[in-house]
């Protein structure tokens, strides 16, 4: 056994083969050297009728021979070293002969029937079929707490096998020579009675299936080995040594969480007893993807179901391996729509953000919709986080776009009642009035003060506007009178104007106030213009009347005309000399005869190239009217 160990070890060494920890968890080891000692836990085993026997390097005293009886085997401590909710146990096993089951390992549930707290040996299933064979049972006594695996390999009688099997609250596995012979998912829990003792070789009860052969080198492990682990048994076949003094390290840490979000940190803190000195993180998918130092941080990039695991180890050794599986969970996939990217400033737009159940802009507003009115062109940015707290991250871009600087220019902003007044807009392509006129230009005549307003686009369909208010000044009431409508041909009149603040005749004279001399009907025309230039105008009618009959009463003493009625010469007599003018006119308002004298005291009047009729006879002075009837005969 020790040539083929050093061979094993030089072997492995050269093919460059890596060991792992074989003594990590081992609670007991047997290596049945002519005793049943225990080196690694001091649980002693004692012999009944078996016997030191050679083992399969035919060394003397270096396995123990079991005789097929009842009595023959090697009882174990009743400990929980060898009762564990999950043990592994290997050993080399030959069969004397196969005709019948038989246990190399056996520990009791306490049940009268289906009570193997578990079972490990040979099974004959019949038809010459031979396999090894583990059991476990539960306290259920019942066939639904028993699960039974037989392996695969045809064992035959004579011959050496290195054989184990693992049972635990997950499944029963059973390896022969370092290889997987046969695996069952199963459930259930293992059961102990907790005063039985533990059995190579057979059992204490009724029921027994006592060994016909030999054991050599047995192993207990309080954890599940693994396939290489079990291949390593098979091929070192390492001895059964005492473990070095103090403890191994107790696999022990906490997650931050168990479940977060993809991208997310995660924080591992080592908790294992024991004093550990190194530590083998291994983290698949993750980044990084293994850690050696003592409290990693580390994060997943995408969602799913990940199994972190560590190994630690200290002077004595290494470990157990210590899982944890973590659930990355996905972010939302968070996106943010518009009815468009573009926006004239001094408008605004809807923002919806879609794919999360609750948000933050970077405006510090939530909620999923967010309007906003920029005044330059801005990217928005969002953070969603659904129902787990999850994140997602979208941006959208919205260009903003100036509107036209739209302006109404105008000679002046006021206007007389009954003007017009052309209004020019600017700043734009294309105008749209309130008077619903359209065109840069537009021609108004209000009569109130009124506020145009026009809007103006450009060629991005933003639109500007701008108002204007014309103010409508009232014209002056101007009003014209006479202080006489009605008057004898050449006789003064004298105009007045009122209601404004200039004004214009319409024989040119400026003034509120004429002096006319009319001969006939005449319409005067005044124009008023008031302090904002406003202007307007009134008309009045002087009737003129021949004015046939006696002088007045100032003619008969200042003048005297004789003969009249007259057939020749009819003479015009002063008083004192006079200047002025002597005019005759014929009834029906026509001028017949005009005369300009300086200084006369008498006119002749020839008559005689007149037809008969009615004549009116006016003397016209700066200072008098004389007038008069005159008859030709």
């Amino acid at each position: 056994m020790r040539l083929l160990f050093c061979i094993s070890i030089l072997f492995l060494s050269i093919a460059g083969y890596t060991q792992v920890n074989l003594n990590s968890s081992l609670t007991a080891c047997y290596q049945l050297n002519g005793n049943a000692s225990d080196p690694v836990s001091s649980l002693q085993g004692t012999l009944a009728n078996v016997t030191a026997t050679v083992d399969r390097f035919n060394n003397a005293n270096s396995a123990f021979a079991f005789s097929g009886s009842a009595t023959s085997r090697i009882e174990l401590p009743n400990s929980p070293l060898l009762k564990a909710n999950q043990l592994s146990f290997a050993c080399w096993v030959k069969f004397n002969t196969v005709a019948m089951g038989q246990f190399v390992v056996f520990a009791h549930n306490g049940c009268g029937s289906y009570f193997e707290g578990y079972s490990f040996g040979l099974a004959n299933l019949g038809g010459g079929v031979v396999r090894i064979q583990a059991v476990k049972s539960s306290s259920a006594c019942s066939a639904a707490g028993q699960a039974i695996l037989n392996g695969s390999t045809a064992i035959v009688s004579n011959t050496w096998y290195h054989v184990g099997f693992y049972a635990g609250p997950d499944s029963l596995k059973v390896y022969v020579n370092g290889a997987l012979d046969g695996t069952l998912l199963n459930t259930n829990p293992l059961a102990y009675n907790p005063v039985s003792l533990v059995y190579f070789g057979g059992s204490n009860l009724g029921v027994n299936l006592p060994l016909n052969g030999s054991i050599d080198n047995a192993r207990f492990y309080n954890r599940k080995l693994n396939g290489a682990e079990f291949n390593q048994l098979y091929t070192l076949d390492p001895a059964c040594i005492a473990i070095p003094s103090g403890s191994l390290p107790g696999v022990a840490y906490s997650v931050s969480t168990v479940s977060l979000c993809a991208g997310g940190t995660l924080a591992l803190t080592d908790l294992s007893t024991n004093n550990p000195t190194a530590w083998n993180w291994q983290f698949p998918g993750a980044s990084p993807p293994n850690s050696s130092v003592q409290n990693p941080t580390l994060s997943f990039s995408n969602p799913g179901t990940y199994t972190i695991s560590m190994v630690c180890s200290n002077s004595v050794g290494a470990s157990n391996t210590g899982t944890q599986s973590i659930v990355v969970l996905p972010n939302p996939i968070v996106s943010i729509n518009a009815s468009s990217n573009t926006v004239c400033i001094g408008q605004s737009i809807n923002l919806y953000a879609t794919g999360a159940s609750n948000y933050t802009w970077s405006t510090s507003q939530t909620g999923s919709t967010l309007t906003v009115n920029p005044v330059s062109s801005t990217t928005y940015s969002l953070t969603g986080a659904d129902l787990s707290g999850c994140l997602g991250n979208a941006s959208y871009f919205v260009n903003a776009l100036q509107p036209p600087a739209v302006v109404i220019t105008t000679p002046t902003s006021a206007i007389c009642m009954g003007q017009s007044l052309t209004l020019n807009a600017n700043g734009a392509s294309t105008y749209t009035w309130n008077n619903f006129q359209t065109g840069n230009s537009i021609s108004v005549n209000p009569v109130v003060n009124t506020t145009y307003s026009v809007t103006g686009e450009n060629g991005n369909a933003c639109t500007g506007n701008a108002a204007l208010t014309i103010s409508v000044i009232a014209l002056p009431n101007v009003l014209a009178s006479a202080n006489k409508t009605l008057v004898c041909a050449g006789s003064p009149v004298i105009l007045s104007g009122s209601g404004a603040q200039t004004y214009i005749w319409n024989n040119a004279v400026n003034g509120p106030t004429m002096q006319v001399y009319p001969n006939f009907n005449t319409t005067y025309s005044l124009v008023g213009t008031n302090s904002s230039g406003c202007s307007n105008s009134a008309i009045i009618n002087i009737l003129v009347s021949a004015c046939l009959g006696q002088l007045e009463s100032i003619q008969s003493t200042e003048a005297k005309l004789a003969p009249n009625p007259a057939s020749g010469i009819s003479e015009l007599s002063f008083m004192k000399e006079k200047s002025g003018d002597i005019l005759l006119y014929n009834f029906s308002g026509e001028l017949i005869l005009h005369k300009t004298i300086q200084s006369e005291l008498s006119v002749q009047l020839d008559l005689s190239d007149l037809p008969k009729g009615v004549y009116v006879l006016l003397f016209r002075s700066q200072e008098e009217l004389i007038h008069n009837r005159l008859i030709k005969n």
